[in-house]
């Protein structure tokens, strides 16, 4: 299809071109082609390594049209304020503090807020380079307080509309958690110093804890930030999930007509009102503590896998890393994840002591130690993360051990969701990412092989 074609049809369709334009979804019997062909395909998704220009370039033509370049750093501190400020804080806090942690609920905080920063950095590099959309349970409250910090990812993903990505995603990120990290770690100590920490309201625990100190005005002002709060937390989830969504969709991982931009609005409507829809089904179906012990697992596991991806993206590039190297660096992931692990096990089991600790922090150091010690082959263009690879490895460390702390219960929600979703990208996302990726490169082949012919021509 032509640019003159494309610009005249509607944002506004509903054909099914629009929704599975793969060849494997032409017919039933391409559909049944295809899913004969699932582990090789399979194969050629784990084996692929998607490149820069891709992301940046032939990906971003599935929207047809382009986001609005028009947030700064002030804008987007605001947006991360938005987004993590919302219920977590009000409902959490007084749960975890009464359930796990008491007064030492500050630590969890602090905990979490470190795991968060470290997690943002990892982001704001990757946003930078390819910006494209009290042991009682200080560690067990901390990591389901970790849900009061989720939401700073959605500033990355605002990374295509942000004017200068390189200066204003770090301080937005950095400057905004920073702030939030020290308010939260403030609030949860003046709650556990208002009243003991036994006779916190589980449902309710700031408006509670100022009436019964004689401030009952100060419930009303607490009720109304903590709407407020909810109100702009949902508001800037929508708006960064469906930058994500529609990343995804660009990739065919879902139908590309939720990765289309509106031409006047310079927003992904599409993906918006999907996210929208989403939300509101899961919410009103769901309890608080089943959402957010399933976040939080979804949440720290998804940072961990960015902490690894990037020490992957910084130790690895394609066609220039030698074998050796690779096996070398494969094998000190290893150890830093394994002993990550076994640090959480050491935690969860209450065996091993404080030998077991020193063992698992041992080779942990090891480990990165010996990652600091091969080259790098990809350095940072406009922003990095400093002192790598150790702040990646504590990311990787920390989140580890915060989903180690959480309950048996949110590892069967998890591995349930996961089991959903694994079976549908062995049914959809499979083959329409692997036709996507080779009808690109075929496009690539033709192009570059047009540009020879002119070139010789010439």
């Amino acid at each position: 299809m032509d640019a003159q074609k494309q610009e005249q049809r509607s944002y506004w369709r509903w054909s099914k071109q629009d929704f599975f334009p793969e060849e494997s979804f032409v017919s039933f019997a391409s559909y049944r082609t295809a899913l004969s062909q699932t582990f090789p395909r399979l194969r050629d998704r784990i084996l692929y390594r998607s490149t820069q220009s891709k992301e940046l370039v032939e990906l971003k033509k599935e929207s047809e049209n382009d986001m609005k370049r028009c947030l700064n750093w002030w804008d987007l501190m605001w947006l991360c304020f938005g987004s993590v400020v919302g219920s977590g804080i009000f409902v959490i806090t007084g749960q975890e503090a009464h359930d796990h942690a008491g007064p030492a609920i500050v630590l969890s905080y602090a905990v979490s807020g470190l795991s968060a920063l470290l997690s943002a950095f990892c982001y704001t590099e990757f946003a930078v380079e390819i910006p494209v959309a009290g042991a009682s349970g200080v560690f067990a409250a901390a990591a389901i307080v970790y849900w009061s910090y989720t939401g700073f990812d959605m500033v990355a993903t605002m990374a295509e509309e942000t004017k200068k990505p390189s200066r204003d995603i770090p301080i937005g990120l950095a400057g905004s958690m920073t702030v939030i990290t020290v308010i939260y770690c403030l609030m949860a100590l003046a709650l556990t110093m208002m009243q003991k920490y036994t006779k916190i309201d589980r449902n309710a625990s700031y408006s509670v804890a100022f009436s019964r100190i004689g401030m009952k005005w100060a419930k009303y002002v607490v009720s109304i930030c903590a709407l407020k709060g909810m109100t702009t937390s949902l508001l800037v989830g929508a708006l960064g999930q469906a930058r994500y969504m529609t990343q995804i969709a660009r990739a065919h991982m879902i139908p590309p007509w939720f990765a289309l931009v509106h031409p006047k609005t310079g927003t992904p409507i599409n993906a918006t009102l999907l996210i929208t829809v989403l939300s509101a089904v899961v919410a009103f179906f769901s309890s608080l503590d089943v959402l957010s012990s399933v976040l939080s697992f979804s949440t720290l596991f998804i940072f961990m896998l960015m902490a690894i991806a990037f020490l992957v993206r910084r130790y690895y590039v394609k066609g220039e890393t030698p074998k050796s190297d690779l096996h070398k660096f494969l094998v000190y992931l290893f150890v830093i994840v394994a002993s990550c692990i076994g640090g959480t096990a050491v935690w969860g089991t209450n065996t091993g002591g404080w030998i077991g600790y020193v063992v698992a922090v041992i080779f942990w150091f090891l480990g990165t130690l010996g990652m600091q010690l091969l080259p790098q082959r990809r350095a940072p263009q406009l922003w990095g993360i400093p002192l790598v690879p150790y702040l990646p490895s504590l990311s990787i460390g920390m989140n580890v051990f915060l989903i180690g702390s959480l309950g048996a219960e949110a590892f069967w929600r998890f591995f349930i969701c996961t089991a959903v979703m694994i079976l549908y990208y062995f049914l959809v996302g499979l083959h329409a990412t692997y036709d996507v990726a080779h009808h690109i490169a075929q496009e690539s082949k033709v192009k570059e092989g047009k540009e020879n012919v002119d070139r010789g021509l010439s």
